[in-house]
């Protein structure tokens, strides 16, 4: 959404365990022990997809939700999040004087 910083693991959320099955098939997905950089998270409820939307085809989580996934992510996930709270707050500002 606002490319700062490359990430080094890919996260998906899934709905189901059975998507998860399917994504590892069609994307040609092997569990490693570790040092992979694709996960599919199945959260432990459906408010991470509340407010997402496409973007360049592919289903994205709302700002808000990538701002708390990067804020707890190692590593950059910090100053990525932080770039992001300034969109988001731009975002928000421009609404209220509409």
């Amino acid at each position: 959404m606002a490319p700062h910083v490359r990430p080094a693991t890919l996260d998906i959320y899934v709905t189901n365990p059975q998507q998860t099955s399917e994504i590892s098939k069609a994307m040609d997905l092997h569990p490693v022990e570790k040092g992979g950089n694709v996960r599919l998270i199945l959260p432990y409820d459906g408010g991470v997809f509340y407010g997402s939307r496409i973007v360049d085809h592919l289903k994205v989580v709302s700002n808000v939700q990538l701002y708390v996934d990067l804020v707890n992510y190692p590593g950059r996930g910090e100053e990525a999040s932080a770039r992001l709270l300034g969109m988001i707050q731009d975002e928000w500002s421009k609404a209220l004087t509409e």
